[in-house]
């Protein structure tokens, strides 16, 4: 019998950045009826602008320029338990930023979930290749980004109110080449 070599590649990861970020930020303590307050913090946004552009370059791209579409500060306690399953349009990397210990988790789901109902045999374990979700407990200054193409909700954990940030980030353009077809300017 001939030697058999060989190994197993994830052939197309989905970019999650996961990091921590020591930052004292000011929240807000009125929230409206929706449990969220539009507020930018620049310190955030710079350092989020610079980890996108950053992910660009380690996904093999130019390092893209990007701007901040959207800040807010979310509130979870009674009056919103449960953020429902949902997704960003309108931009190409979305994120949460927790300035305090969180009282609350969030849930991503693995776009290619579907295919788990495929005939696949028993699951042994966690894997990348066999999870349909992954939930994240964030600790204080635990900074989260992830293509905004990627379905998550939130749950609160029923204790103590807790607060997140959330942003949105688009590219800017030029993004890239006339040679690939459709291009704007």
């Amino acid at each position: 019998m001939s030697e058999v070599r060989g190994q197993l590649t994830g052939a197309f990861p989905i970019p999650i950045w996961t990091g921590h970020v020591e930052l004292e930020l000011e929240l807000p303590t009125e929230f409206g009826e929706n449990n969220v307050v539009r507020k930018e913090y620049p310190e955030l946004k710079d350092v989020v602008l610079n980890i996108t552009q950053d992910i660009c370059e380690e996904l093999g791209f130019v390092r893209q320029e990007v701007k901040l579409n959207d800040m807010w500060v979310n509130l979870y306690d009674e009056n919103r338990l449960h953020l429902a399953h949902h997704y960003h349009q309108n931009c190409a990397f979305t994120g949460t930023y927790y300035p305090e210990d969180a009282n609350h988790n969030i849930t991503i789901s693995n776009p290619s979930a579907a295919l788990f109902q495929a005939h696949y045999p028993q699951r042994l374990g966690d894997s990348g290749y066999n999870q349909e979700s992954i939930t994240l407990n964030a600790n204080k200054g635990q900074l989260v980004i992830l293509p905004s193409y990627l379905g998550h909700e939130v749950w609160w954990n029923g204790k103590a109110p807790s607060k997140s940030i959330s942003f949105d980030i688009a590219y800017q353009l030029p993004i890239g080449d006339k040679e690939y077809g459709s291009y704007s300017e």
